[in-house]
């Protein structure tokens, strides 16, 4: 699958010009145009292209009901648990605040490492036995969560 990749660039305010404001009225990326099919949220564009290029019945996103509402339940768990969790941990560093990342947010964040933790326990992965789509959207939010906030190694080895 080819993708042409754009790189919008938030601090200078890319999202906010009319051109890309017309594609994501909510400002946000990422955003996918598959010729003049427009596709806002992470999550949606990997249903997207996992439904509409890939394998019928990948475990990427299987299509078994109760398999897929696994992987629909590790999706929405990011969207709810953790991308909320990552967002207030980088606020500090996006909003300049010389104080830094309180005790606070870390614990907060730190729950969120504990519930992933906790998931993975079962079989390794966010949605059942493989890999799936609930995988990569969680792995994206912990690994820019521990940009901000470190995590102890020790205590969360499924994650690692």
């Amino acid at each position: 699958l080819h993708v042409d990749r754009k790189i919008v660039d938030l601090l200078a305010g890319e999202h906010l010009e009319p051109e890309f404001v017309k594609l994501n009225p909510q400002h946000a990326v990422p955003v996918l145009d598959d010729n003049g099919t427009i596709i806002t949220d992470s999550h949606a564009i990997m249903i997207y292209l996992v439904t509409m290029y890939g394998t019928n019945g990948s475990d990427l996103y299987p299509m078994e009901v109760v398999s897929q509402a696994k992987v629909h339940a590790g999706l929405h768990f990011n969207s709810s648990v953790l991308f909320p969790r990552m967002r207030f941990a980088f606020e500090p560093v996006f909003s300049s605040d010389t104080l830094g990342i309180s005790e606070e947010k870390r614990d907060y964040v730190d729950k969120a490492y504990q519930l992933l933790e906790d998931i993975l326990e079962n079989s390794g992965y966010v949605a059942g036995k493989g890999l799936s789509i609930a995988d990569f959207s969680c792995v994206t939010s912990i690994s820019s969560m521990m940009k901000v906030i470190p995590m102890e190694r020790e205590r969360y080895p499924r994650i690692y």
